[in-house]
């Protein structure tokens, strides 16, 4: 009898745990209250606009850092985004409120020019990125350490709850494989809004 028991013991699945991990994006609401937070900073034009281009168009830092001013069509509002980790270049539009600070960020006529720079008007480091963003979470009231990262995913989940197929999600990400993008979808809610009860 102990044997049959100890047997049937091993046949059970092992129990699964629950995850402890935050989520890895955020909601729309908290990344405006991170770029609201940025308001009040000595660079408050270029924190903004980090925190704004990151999440807008599912940057990675390495990308953002990147961003020369010959990659901006102001007049034509377009950005040509150089992608990294051998993902697909793509051109995404340019929103007003982009728009704007691009333009009160623009300090020389230079194509060749960073778009985000020190104080020194040198290249932005990923680390000063980091930093940034993790400030910025901070100050926004957000109960987990915010990365950069994040805000790359907070694109993704964006744009499946607003119904966004999921290969216009792939290529606006720049993902080779679909593989890569259905996690968005799985944790979207916009699919389940017509099956959910209204009251």
């Amino acid at each position: 009898m102990d044997n049959v028991l100890a047997f049937k013991r091993k046949l059970r699945p092992p129990r699964k745990r629950k995850s402890t991990k935050p989520r890895n994006y955020l909601r729309e609401d908290e990344i405006e209250a991170m770029i609201d937070a940025c308001k009040c900073n000595r660079y408050a034009v270029r924190d903004q606009l980090v925190i704004l281009l990151s999440f807008r168009h599912g940057l990675r830092s390495i990308e953002l850092v990147g961003l020369l001013w010959s990659d901006i069509d102001l007049d034509g509002r377009v950005m040509h985004i150089r992608r990294a980790k051998g993902s697909t270049d793509g051109a995404h539009p340019l929103s007003n409120r982009e728009v704007i600070l691009l333009e009160r960020s623009r300090w020389v006529p230079d194509a060749k020019a960073f778009v985000l720079t020190t104080k020194a008007r040198k290249p932005m480091s990923r680390r000063l990125v980091r930093h940034i963003v993790a400030t910025a979470g901070r100050e926004a009231g957000i109960p987990f350490p915010v990365s950069p990262h994040m805000l790359r995913h907070s694109c993704g989940y964006w744009l499946s709850d607003k119904g966004a197929d999921l290969r216009v999600i792939q290529t606006y990400l720049g993902h080779v494989n679909v593989q890569n993008t259905t996690g968005y979808v799985a944790l979207s809610a916009h699919r389940y809004r017509e099956l959910y009860w209204n009251d």
